[in-house]
């Protein structure tokens, strides 16, 4: 008890609620003072204290005690019984009560206050904690406690508080606790999805208060799933608790003893899943430019990887993982999804603070992809918290989202589809850097042009002619063991010209000789050596020049000492694109006249050039090959067959059905070539397989439907692959008898693929083969478009001996032209 107190006496009567404090005169009362002072003492004495036990909650003292300050103490420290104060820490004794005028002072912040006087009023109001002291000695009399008994006075009679508060010697409301704190879980503690987050919080009594505690305490959590509210419930004295599950996310946590002011928080913790997530960078920029249109067009443009290129896929998830496999589905043809596991590399640069993070190459060409564009989807296991966990693009469309990849390589279109627009109008050829050629007619504002026109292997205008020439046949790629290259064609008025680095044309021979002839249709390359010893061998053009209306053909090939160099054909024949093909110097054709194809075979009659040594004229006879239908001036097969070279078409001796419809190529046989052709009967445009061998002529071998009509032209990839481009627009994928993918219907993807198919390899920036890289084809057709298509073949079948239409990307015709520069490593 503060010493001070015994300083003050308690003036008159006090009133409810009302207390009046002044000094008490010294001397008048100390022997009061000294006497009161020695039955504290005596008490203190007679009863000796239990024992001080160090606590931390109540349920660490003995029944009946409280856990105070850090130590365990009576519960009932105060309020005295029927006839006294209590005996402990201030109540007075039961013989000896306050003044017989006055009740005793207050009792102490424990204990219940002192006896009440004998006769005239109550005593004073009891502590926080017990009642305050008992009525007088008659508690029927006026001036008797109100609230006496054998359990004390009210408690806090002298202050009105609230249970947040406590009454300290009957006059002042102090607040109970001093703080509000979180206990768990820890700050930034990170707990994985579906598991219990324990939340315990602990209110802290200020020093000298007693408790009274509320059965709960309100929380709120806001974070990425948004906000949660809760309460924690009382489980022992100032410690309040509960768990829940938490959403994935970051959170902060607020807890609060509301109307104190008492607040603790942030608490911040995460939920993490353990699904492992599969993400990559965006496709590569594409390369833009007038007329090119670099991205699918029936896709989303930012989003498509082409066939052709790489990725690498960074797999994360929020919480360790070990044993990890990422696999990759492909498609089928028949709706399979072939798997393909993926190695992790090294190192990865992009993986920063994950449980687990690693990179996975992944090259897009590796992956089953029967069809033109599609979506690979994922798979990734692994252990994670001691289980096995396994997500799929199916289970976990957001975390492993499908990666769309196309065989769209790029289209190049000019003008409108209105106004024509840009049409190529010959067969193209391809230079060793990937560069095609191709003869084009433009229709703008109603005036026409024409020309020759140059496209990168990234679809990038190099060159177009820049004097008006109108081409007639195909494009053909002279080159020199140096490995010079010249663009040549036939142009109308002109003969045969070539084309110049700057765009512009020179005359190299003029069949016509005054007379009015015109080359048209295919045209080859005739390897010519020069007079002069020591000087490297050139290539020079040959084809088939006619009189418009007129029936009478001619031989033409340019002489390196002559403007031309030609020979009269016999007999005469309307057609004036029938096939041939050369072999070194040796030129073999056929001809058509009343429904026989006739050869004039290298072992009968060859036409030799040496130097300038004019042909001989006329040919001669030519030999009947076989019977059929009019040839319509498309170029079906050619082979190289001991008997000499075959022409297919429609057999009735070999019991060949339907006609020709476009051009095919050779496939190499045990004992006999193999022909790939198409051709047209009632049952539509087919991909047709003849075996072709001089004891047995043609054997018909696989059939395989294209299109309901139409033409084609035919080539022959690496790993056995049969490409066909159809006149309805498709590019279709033969393998092993069947077809692996086709274009889809589109209009979009271009239009009548008429002209010859070309295949090339992947190349880099500087136009150099890529090694192990598909390859891509090119179809052009009109309307207004060229189209590269990237395929799974990395490029012409070099190995055959005439593996498409023309012999070789450069359109050379000759059988001796090596393949060898055309070969993709």
């Amino acid at each position: 008890m503060p010493w001070e107190w015994f300083d003050t006496e308690i003036a008159g009567t006090p009133q409810a609620g009302e207390y009046s404090l002044e000094p008490h005169r010294p001397g008048a009362t100390m022997h009061l003072r000294l006497a009161a002072l020695a039955v504290v003492i005596a008490s203190t004495a007679c009863t000796p204290p239990p024992p001080e036990t160090e606590c931390v909650r109540n349920s660490d003292c003995a029944r009946g005690r409280v856990c105070l300050d850090g130590l365990c103490v009576d519960g009932a420290t105060g309020g005295g019984n029927a006839s006294a104060g209590g005996t402990a820490n201030g109540g007075g004794q039961s013989a000896a009560g306050g003044l017989a005028s006055a009740g005793g002072a207050s009792g102490g912040a424990v204990a219940g206050g002192s006896a009440g006087g004998a006769q005239t009023a109550g005593g004073s109001a009891g502590g926080v904690s017990a009642g305050g002291s008992a009525g007088g000695q008659d508690a029927g009399q006026q001036d008797g406690g109100v609230d006496g008994g054998s359990a004390g006075g009210a408690p806090d009679a002298g202050c009105q508080c609230t249970d947040l508060e406590e009454c300290v010697g009957g006059l002042v409301c102090v607040p109970r606790y001093a703080l509000l704190q979180w206990r768990a879980p820890v700050n930034g503690t990170i707990f994985t999805s579906g598991a219990s987050v324990p939340l315990e919080a602990s209110l802290i009594l200020s020093n000298g208060r007693t408790r009274n505690d509320p059965g709960s305490l309100p929380f709120e959590a806001s974070g990425d799933g948004g906000r949660l509210t809760g309460v924690l419930q009382r489980v022992d004295a100032g410690l309040f608790a509960t768990s829940m599950s938490f959403p994935v996310g970051t959170w902060a946590a607020t807890v609060a003893l509301p109307d104190s002011g008492l607040v603790d928080g942030p608490l911040t913790f995460s939920v993490i899943t353990t699904d492992f997530s599969v993400s990559w960078a965006p496709p590569p920029v594409r390369v833009e430019s007038p007329g090119l249109q670099p991205h699918d067009p029936s896709q989303d443009a930012g989003t498509f990887f082409r066939r052709d290129e790489t990725t690498t896929l960074v797999v994360t998830n929020a919480a360790a993982a070990t044993n990890v496999t990422v696999t990759v589905f492909g498609l089928s043809g028949d709706g399979g999804t072939p798997s393909l596991a993926l190695a992790a590399a090294p190192s990865c640069a992009s993986c920063i603070g994950s449980g687990f993070c690693a990179c996975y190459p992944l090259d897009l060409s590796r992956p089953v992809l029967e069809a033109f564009r599609g979506r690979f989807t994922f798979s990734v296991s692994g252990t994670v918290n001691g289980t096995t966990v396994t997500n799929t693009s199916q289970s976990h469309p957001t975390r492993l989202p499908t990666l769309p990849v196309t065989r769209w390589k790029w289209a190049w279109v000019l003008g409108a589809q209105g106004d024509g627009g840009v049409a190529a109008t010959t067969n193209p050829a391809l230079d060793r850097r990937g560069s095609l050629y191709f003869g084009f007619t433009e229709i703008t504002s109603g005036t026409p042009s024409s020309g020759l026109k140059v496209l990168s292997h990234q679809g990038v205008v190099q060159l177009a002619t820049q004097t008006a020439v109108v081409p007639t046949t195909d494009v053909v790629i002279s080159s020199t063991d140096s490995g010079i290259e010249t663009a040549m064609v036939g142009a109308q008025g002109a003969g045969f010209v070539t084309l110049g680095g700057d765009g512009g044309v020179t005359v190299l021979c003029d069949p016509s000789g005054g007379q009015g002839y015109l080359v048209s249709g295919p045209i080859g390359l005739v390897q010519v050596p020069m007079a002069f010893p020591g000087l490297l061998p050139i290539e020079l053009p040959f084809g088939i020049a006619t009189q418009p209306f007129t029936m009478p053909r001619r031989l033409v090939v340019a002489s390196p000492f002559s403007p031309c160099t030609y020979v009269q054909l016999t007999p005469a024949s309307a057609s004036s694109k029938s096939p041939f093909f050369a072999t070194a110097q040796n030129i073999t054709f056929a001809s058509s006249e009343s429904s026989t194809v006739r050869l004039a075979n290298t072992n009968g009659v060859s036409v030799t050039l040496a130097g300038a040594v004019a042909l001989p004229s006329p040919l001669g006879p030519l030999a009947d090959l076989f019977p059929t239908q009019h040839f319509s001036s498309a170029q079906v097969a050619m082979g190289t067959a001991a008997g000499g070279a075959w022409w297919t078409g429609m057999s009735t001796a070999t019991a060949l059905s339907g006609s020709a419809a476009g051009s095919g190529a050779v496939a190499n046989g045990n004992s006999s070539n193999v022909i790939w052709y198409p051709t047209v009967d009632s049952g539509g445009l087919k991909l047709q397989s003849v075996e072709a061998s001089d004891a047995v002529g043609l054997t018909p071998g696989t059939s395989i439907p294209i299109a309901p009509s139409g033409t084609a032209s035919v080539a022959l990839g690496q790993g056995g692959v049969v490409l066909v481009a159809s006149d309805n627009g498709a590019l279709t994928v033969v393998q092993n008898g069947r077809i692996v993918w086709a274009t889809p219907s589109d209009a979009r993807l271009g239009g009548r693929f008429s002209s010859r198919l070309m295949l090339d390899c992947s190349r880099d920036g500087a136009n150099a083969p890529i090694p192990g890289r598909p390859g891509v084809a090119y179809l052009l057709g009109a309307p207004q478009q060229v189209q590269a298509i990237i395929t799974d073949s990395r490029g012409l079948d070099v190995s055959q001996p005439w593996p498409m239409n023309g012999h070789d990307p450069r359109g050379t015709y000759n059988s001796s032209t090596p393949l060898a520069p055309f070969a993709c490593p």
